[in-house]
């Protein structure tokens, strides 16, 4: 949500805040969310509408309009792929995701394409599967974000 509250008509302030709101995750209804619809989808990450690509050395976020004052970050969004900390919710607790956990959710996002299911070899000791692609140990000719 993004939030402006305009008193200055008043003689008040001008105060724009972005807090986090949920959304359903993967347990809270009958038929769980794939996997791709968090882990590659820019909304559900809180980077709002634009591009998001793991083609690079990093991921790279473009936003469709970026926010005034801040063009990393789209003007629908609640973080940005930089973020050190995370943005704050509508709720005691609840938050939007920081760059570590931005970074681990889309190195998981980009091994997606080929291994879809949770329950795939890849994801037991997904650290151990990275460092194996990582020495060129594996099959795997995609190459992860870092």
């Amino acid at each position: 949500m993004v939030l402006t509250l305009d008193a200055t008509a008043t003689g008040g302030a001008s105060v724009s805040r972005r807090l986090y709101s949920s959304f359903d995750p993967h347990s809270t209804g009958k038929k769980a969310r794939d996997c791709a619809s968090c882990h590659l989808s820019s909304w559900a990450l809180g980077l709002g509408t634009g591009t998001l690509s793991l083609s690079g050395v990093r991921p790279t976020f473009t936003p469709a309009s970026p926010a005034p004052g801040n063009p990393r970050m789209a003007v629908d969004a609640w973080t940005h792929l930089d973020a050190e900390k995370p943005g704050t919710g509508t709720r005691v607790g609840l938050r939007s995701l920081d760059r570590a956990e931005l970074g681990r959710t889309l190195s998981v996002g980009a091994c997606l394409p080929c291994h879809e299911k949770a329950d795939d070899r890849v994801y037991r000791d997904f650290a151990a599967s990275k460092a194996r692609l990582a020495r060129g140990g594996t099959r795997c000719t995609f190459r992860a974000p870092r």
